[in-house]
């Protein structure tokens, strides 16, 4: 059994101290938490962790929480200020965010590939797998391409194309090739085609995929940049191979304050 020192116990008041004083502040800004009796698991534990139900703004937080309240308060900054902004830049205000889905927070368990705890077992961590949206989708974290960059069209008489003025090679009356008639209803000019042509249901489907990843994509990224600040750790996909399908974040003490986003 550990040893109580004076000096451990004055640190342990002062921390019982912060994390109420921590509690007060969610209370005020009107998230939704419990707050649940301190976990100790040898090397792991958690003080006062906090299981949240929303945040502030209303974001429901799905499945359970075992955070310190400080990240709870990391978490609802990063929510408030950056994510939900971002979800209505990207998606529109009728695609609102409403939760964060495939939450995982205290784990007690080693860092991968490392001797030392996981900040998961500290309670000083979260992931996010992914983000639902007021209209029932959901924009799962993933790694997407880019689009690639489209190039303008040839201009008349470049890599081959006929000129204006040239003469149809078929008719030779003096009819360039654009002018031909077709005889094709979907080609022919008229109400019914401009009609069809501002229809986005007119869309091939692989454009429409392509905008939806590219709009989830600045979503994405955007998020996870204006989390570098509010947590102190940041990774995801791309980073390794074990956060290929969420975002980890945590609060991690690094000398003067300093941040690891990967």
């Amino acid at each position: 059994m550990e040893k109580i020192t004076p000096a451990a116990t004055v640190a342990a008041a002062a921390a019982i101290k912060n994390a109420k004083a921590c509690e007060a502040s969610l209370r005020e800004r009107g998230v939704a938490f419990t707050v649940d009796p301190s976990i100790s698991e040898g090397a792991c534990g958690v003080l006062r962790p906090v299981t949240i139900r929303s945040l502030s703004d209303g974001t429901k937080v799905a499945g359970e929480t075992q955070l310190l309240c400080r990240t709870a308060l990391a978490l609802d900054d990063w929510v408030t200020n950056a994510v939900a902004p971002a979800a209505r830049e990207a998606f529109g205000s009728k695609r609102k965010l409403s939760a964060l889905n495939e939450i995982s927070t205290y784990v007690c368990r080693p860092r991968a590939s490392e001797d030392k705890i996981s900040e998961h077992a500290r309670g000083s961590a979260i992931d996010v797998g992914a983000f639902a949206l007021s209209d029932g989708s959901t924009v799962p974290v993933r790694a997407i391409e880019s689009e690639p960059v489209a190039h303008a069209p040839a201009s008349p008489g470049e890599a081959g194309g006929a000129a204006p003025d040239e003469p149809s090679a078929a008719g030779g009356d003096g009819r360039t090739a654009g002018d031909e008639p077709t005889g094709s209803a979907e080609e022919t000019p008229g109400p019914g085609n401009a009609e069809a042509a501002s229809d986005p249901k007119s869309e091939p489907q692989s454009s429409l995929a392509g905008k939806k990843d590219q709009r989830e994509k600045e979503f994405l990224d955007a998020v996870r940049s204006a989390a570098c600040g509010p947590f102190k750790t940041v990774l995801g996909p791309g980073t390794d191979a074990d956060h290929a399908t969420h975002f980890h974040f945590d609060m991690a003490a690094r000398r003067n304050g300093a941040t690891y986003c990967k």
